[in-house]
């Protein structure tokens, strides 16, 4: 993978959070996080919390003011209109 912002930097986060791509733009990181988890929402509730964690690391880092997380926008989204995916995104 190529990064486009201080490799040793990103390739750390990449191994510590499991990230599977991370994209440097002007002041938004686009970041995308891979799992293992054969369930589901043991996958989504773990995920928030290491996107979080991740999240705070690369705001650090590379003093990022806003960070963009396709992934997580994604789901959140199609928990607000219930008709895509009906599972809960945490383990309630």
């Amino acid at each position: 993978m190529k990064w486009a912002y201080s490799d040793s930097v990103i390739e750390g986060l990449v191994q510590q959070y499991q990230i599977q791509s991370a994209v440097r733009m002007r002041n938004m990181i686009d970041i995308s996080i891979s799992f293992r988890h054969k369930n589901d929402n043991v996958r989504r509730s773990q995920g928030r919390r290491r996107q979080g964690q991740c999240q705070a690391k690369v705001k650090q880092l590379l003093g990022a003011q806003r960070i963009v997380t396709g992934w997580l926008s994604l789901d959140t989204r199609r928990e607000r209109k219930g008709r895509y995916d009906k599972t809960p995104l945490c383990g309630r």
